[in-house]
């Protein structure tokens, strides 16, 4: 993790604005990492197509420490493509260079893209293209977002030969290190993907990804954590706004109970000696989303808030977060 100066973010804001703009219709329209009106909803709907048009062998490729092990020659190869100014090519290469500060001393940095900078995710994007073109030459159903990717195939046989020959390109080409510990051959059943899973023709969330969730509440509501209510709220609602950010869509389903279950037990677990607050805690509620077809719901909006979720059992809506 390297978190530039206010002076360098802006610079590279401005290099990621203008290199982003240029070069972005030229990505795979399976890449769906850090790009403009794309989501890792987008990507894990895609692998659930790859799953119902039959291809339920899923080949996931982890690479390792891929952010600290990028060769920076390599990387400026394919930057050059679309940069003819040296002087940005130059100031680019200085920021890979920069170094870092760790206990007062300055490291260098001989390879890896420092994480935390504007222009860090489009360098991943502009490397990791020549995977995805790699992949549609071979004519490989694949979704990627950043450098998390998967790739779907009809038969274990089929994978196995594919993840032997797409690691033999990574490294040769790439010069990028695969963890061959992590990286498997399974059922579609048995992968996961941006923290979600497979469920026959259904999309769930992990557990790995649901038990952080929990955990992650159990700190931010713990006694030991002695900080004001309000600062306590306001760090909670932050995280709950996130997370459901990241999970909620209306045709991804909830194995596990509804997420905000935890804090609003929390809620109601408070003493009398905080019920103004736990008033206000308690309006994290849910409410019905637009065009589910339930009582309900309404259209165009949002459905007034309750503190009922929808009685249907035909009811397809997800859980969504409100601050009052």
């Amino acid at each position: 993790m390297g978190i530039p100066t206010v002076l360098d973010r802006v610079i590279q804001q401005a290099i990621a604005q203008i290199l982003g703009a240029r070069v972005d219709s030229t990505f795979s329209e399976y890449s769906y990492g850090f790009r403009p009106r794309r989501s890792a909803h987008q990507a894990v709907r895609k692998v659930r197509s790859y799953i119902v048009d039959g291809y339920r062998v899923a080949v996931g490729v982890d690479l390792r420490q891929f952010f600290d092990r990028v060769d920076h020659d390599v990387l400026m190869h394919y930057v050059g493509r679309h940069v003819r100014d040296k002087r940005v090519m130059a100031l680019i290469g200085k920021y890979l260079r920069a170094g870092f500060s760790k206990d007062g001393r300055l490291h260098q940095t001989r390879r890896g893209v420092p994480q935390g900078g504007p222009l860090s995710p489009l360098l991943a994007n502009i490397l990791l293209h020549e995977l995805d073109r790699e992949l549609e030459k071979r004519g490989h159903r694949f979704a990627r977002y950043a450098d998390d990717f998967i790739i779907m195939v009809k038969s274990q046989r089929a994978g196995e030969r594919v993840l032997a020959s797409i690691q033999r390109f990574l490294e040769r080409k790439l010069k990028l290190q695969v963890n061959e510990d992590k990286s498997r051959v399974v059922p579609a059943s048995g992968c996961e993907f941006l923290g979600f899973v497979f469920r026959g023709k259904k999309i769930r969330w992990s557990e790995k990804a649901f038990l952080a969730f929990k955990r992650r509440i159990r700190e931010l509501t713990g006694r030991s954590w002695f900080v004001p209510m309000r600062v306590r709220l306001h760090k909670l609602a932050q995280y709950l706004r996130g997370w459901m950010t990241i999970r909620q869509d209306r045709r991804i389903g909830r194995p596990f109970g509804r997420p905000e279950g935890a804090a609003q037990g929390w809620a109601e677990s408070t003493t009398s000696a905080s019920r103004n607050t736990t008033d206000r805690c308690r309006n994290w509620i849910t409410g019905c989303v637009a065009g589910c077809g339930c009582a309900t719901g309404n259209s165009g909006a949002t459905a007034a808030p309750r503190r009922e979720t929808c009685a249907s059992s035909a009811c397809r809506c997800v859980p969504r977060l409100l601050w009052v």
